[in-house]
């Protein structure tokens, strides 16, 4: 059979590694692998089967199967190369054409936050526009059809001109990591602000405990565990009941209004709200790790469910 040439500019060690392990594969079985190496600008990697003749002799196997086998071989190591090893630097590539109003910086951090999309789209459902058809059968596919009519790839110009759909896809992933930053960057800027207020603030209280009441809102409690009257929240209720009140905007305004020099937060290390204090607050806050109180509402939960 006629030798496939494979053309790559980038990652050309991983690529030559992993198809030398996939033809070692194939020569264990008997075929006599010709693996030759050039450079013409590109790297170009020449594979075929020296043996065929002979092994089909000996085997209970056709020609074609044994192309096809040979061609799947080539074809998983380029659809590999391409989605492990060239896919971050196509993101890269994406962001600093398409993205240039950016310094380097904010470019790094908007890489990041795509390839931590990538990396979350795989691990999601198969509904996702990236998941719904697997991106490596998809490669694959393009591969082995342009494969037909053709024993030399590029694989630069392959994804660029038989990949177009894929590359929209990244550019999509690209697109949402950027919104991700703006978003980022904005409720940093809101963030620091908060902070700004907390510092001008006169501390009204040396410490307040913060708990969760059963409907969703919170109590803010002196040091000695007793309800801080209203008067002190300048108008604020973390009281009421109405569904429509977002009550960890309502603690937050209240908390800055009366800047606690320590705030203990006594529910769990997973609500949402404990990192918002945290970052509002920093070293100010903190999170309770047992307690007399919450011994004791544990306690009352536990007669509760007994009755």
């Amino acid at each position: 059979m006629e030798s496939i040439s494979i053309g790559i500019n980038y990652c050309k060690s991983k690529f030559k590694e992993k198809l030398k392990t996939k033809m070692n594969f194939l020569a264990n079985k008997g075929l006599d692998i010709v693996f030759t190496e050039e450079k013409k600008g590109l790297t170009f990697f020449n594979c075929g089967i020296e043996n065929l003749d002979k092994f089909m002799d000996k085997k209970e196997i056709d020609e074609k199967n044994i192309n096809r086998l040979f061609k799947d071989y080539l074809i998983s190591v380029v659809s590999e190369t391409v989605i492990e090893d060239l896919e971050p630097k196509l993101i890269k590539k994406i962001i600093q054409q398409q993205y240039k109003k950016y310094d380097q910086t904010e470019k790094q951090l908007i890489y990041q936050l795509a390839l931590q999309r990538l990396s979350s789209i795989a691990n999601r459902s198969s509904d996702n526009l990236l998941t719904r058809i697997n991106k490596r059968d998809r490669i694959q596919s393009e591969l082995f059809d342009y494969l037909e009519d053709n024993n030399k790839v590029i694989i630069d110009g392959f994804i660029r001109f038989r990949l177009q759909d894929y590359l929209t896809e990244l550019e999509t992933v690209v697109k949402q990591a950027v919104d991700d930053y703006i978003i980022e960057r904005e409720y940093e800027e809101f963030v620091s602000l908060l902070r700004y207020f907390v510092d001008i603030q006169d501390p009204k209280f040396k410490l307040v405990h913060v708990v969760k009441n059963e409907d969703s809102g919170f109590k803010l409690l002196n040091s000695h565990f007793d309800l801080i009257e209203n008067d002190y929240l300048e108008g604020f209720s973390l009281d009421m009941k109405e569904e429509a009140l977002d009550y960890e905007d309502l603690l937050i305004s209240a908390l800055i209004a009366i800047a606690p020099r320590k705030i203990i937060l006594h529910f769990n290390s997973k609500n949402d709200i404990v990192a918002t204090v945290k970052n509002i607050f920093i070293d100010k806050a903190k999170l309770c790790t047992g307690c007399e109180y919450c011994s004791s509402l544990t306690n009352s939960k536990v007669l509760q469910y007994e009755k």
